[in-house]
């Protein structure tokens, strides 16, 4: 298991978190799991290619009604891997696909979906889909 966690300005200490970690390895350590923790900033190349490496990339948040959205969804798509999410609204730009949610579905499930599925959502929020959003809002300013 690797886990990225970065510092947040307004979560929790990186100390107390890496302290969560270890009270929990410690509890499935006998069944020859290993973790990895790494924690430094990541440049969005380096984020690509560390959640490229993996199997699956599982996002976890809380609910958290009425916050944005987590844009680390959009370096897991272009990671081009499968991803598993909780139910929190920050995930709402691609939760609406079932394959992506751990509450409908087991973790090897959405691995043996592949990936397929996150084409759509590759579209959807392509440079290209972007720029000509862009474009057509500012012609509509224009007028």
């Amino acid at each position: 298991i690797r886990i990225h966690v970065p510092q947040h300005p307004q979560g929790e200490s990186l100390e107390h978190i890496i302290e969560k970690i270890r009270l929990n390895y410690n509890a499935i350590s006998s069944k020859n799991i290993g973790i990895e923790v790494s924690y430094d900033f990541l440049s969005d190349d380096d984020l690509i290619s560390f959640l490229s490496s993996n199997t699956a990339n599982i996002f976890l948040l809380p609910r958290m009604s009425g916050r944005g959205l987590s844009s680390s969804i959009d370096k897991a798509l272009s990671a081009r891997k499968p991803i598993a999410i909780s139910d929190s609204e920050m995930y709402r730009h691609i939760n609406i696909e079932d394959k992506f949610l751990l509450s409908k579905n087991t973790l090897p499930q959405i691995i043996s979906y592949g990936i397929d599925h996150l084409k759509p959502f590759l579209e959807k929020y392509s440079e290209e889909n972007m720029i000509e959003i862009f474009d057509k809002v500012i012609d509509l300013i224009n007028i």
